[in-house]
């Protein structure tokens, strides 16, 4: 009996891992696929071959993902504007900008940086006031996060062409890394949702993400009544935020969020959020707002981008855009 019960233990074991292996086996084959799309040609994406990349996209997306895309969804390619060279070393007090990290303790920060990829149509393809854009910080390689955002909570704007009450675009940094950065360009040239500018797109650039998104909303987006900024891990309930946004519609030179209040900076050097005396001298953060999402009225963008311009740099992006240049505003 003890024979059999140990034959019967080892045969279960061992279709156990069995069983495992197969799994695994799928799952990689499913993930090899995606890593293959990010491997594509290094050919820049011009006017004459958009079709081509656009049907080689979707049969990517279609038949190595698993994801099916209604072409209706997909917004027009026709007005992208597309920096096709590639950003020229960016330096500022030895600090250079395209291949490191920006490290700007005491400095102020002038955002010497120009825009890649910049989709001018998606606010002035109506000359009307719209309610909503949602801009969304992401990394380059989360291509599949903005793929599921775009046909799960952000197709209520694409679902219109992104010409609707509510639009959606994706706020992303450089990569020196030209396959990844031709990949950005032909997904830009499929959905004409990316703003790309030519900041490292790192972790402690995150503030010059969101310095970014104040720029390109004073410059292109001055129809618009409010503006969203988002995190690509997040999941946004639209129409619970257009309803809330209906009872605050007439107000403006307003901030809305997930509120902190007497927050101290982290000075443990190895922490994620490590802050030195030297970037923010202060024992107590300016009350802020979660940078996971927060709205502003259109009004607020262009004066804490002005702001920023003459502040110095702090690596915390919400609480320096929604807590040290929103209280200078006041």
């Amino acid at each position: 009996l003890e024979q059999g019960g140990m034959k019967t233990s080892l045969f279960t074991f061992f279709v156990f891992i069995g069983i495992n292996i197969i799994v695994c086996a799928l799952y990689m084959h499913k993930y090899l696929h995606i890593a293959a799309l990010f491997r594509e040609s290094n050919k820049p994406v011009t006017s004459n071959d958009q079709s081509l990349v656009k049907s080689e996209v979707i049969y990517n997306v279609k038949h190595n993902h698993g994801y099916t895309i209604d072409h209706r969804h997909l917004a027009t390619t026709s007005h992208v504007h597309h920096d096709d060279r590639f950003p020229t070393r960016l330096t500022q007090n030895g600090v250079d900008f395209t291949t490191e990290e920006v490290v700007l303790e005491n400095r102020v920060n002038t955002h010497p940086y120009t825009f890649i990829i910049n989709p001018i149509d998606l606010c002035s393809s109506t000359k009307t006031s719209f309610g909503l854009l949602i801009l969304v910080t992401s990394k380059i390689s989360n291509y599949i996060e903005r793929l599921t955002i775009r046909s799960t909570w952000g197709s209520d704007a694409t679902v219109f062409n992104n010409e609707g009450d509510v639009r959606l675009a994706f706020l992303l940094g450089y990569t020196t890394d030209k396959s990844a950065q031709n990949m950005v360009l032909r997904e830009s040239g499929v959905y004409a949702d990316i703003i790309q500018e030519n900041f490292l797109d790192t972790y402690r650039n995150l503030t010059l993400k969101s310095v970014m998104l104040l720029k390109w909303v004073s410059e292109y987006c001055q129809n618009v009544q409010f503006v969203m900024k988002t995190d690509d891990d997040m999941y946004i309930n639209i129409p619970n935020l257009l309803k809330m946004l209906s009872m605050v519609f007439s107000q403006s030179n307003i901030m809305i969020g997930y509120l902190f209040t007497k927050a101290k900076p982290n000075r443990k050097r190895r922490n994620k959020w490590y802050v030195s005396r030297s970037e923010f001298p202060g024992g107590v953060y300016p009350n802020y707002l979660s940078g996971t999402a927060y709205v502003m009225s259109r009004q607020v963008a262009p004066k804490l981008y002005q702001i920023s311009l003459n502040t110095n740099f702090l690596t915390m992006e919400d609480i320096f855009v929604s807590g040290v240049l929103a209280s200078k505003a006041k």
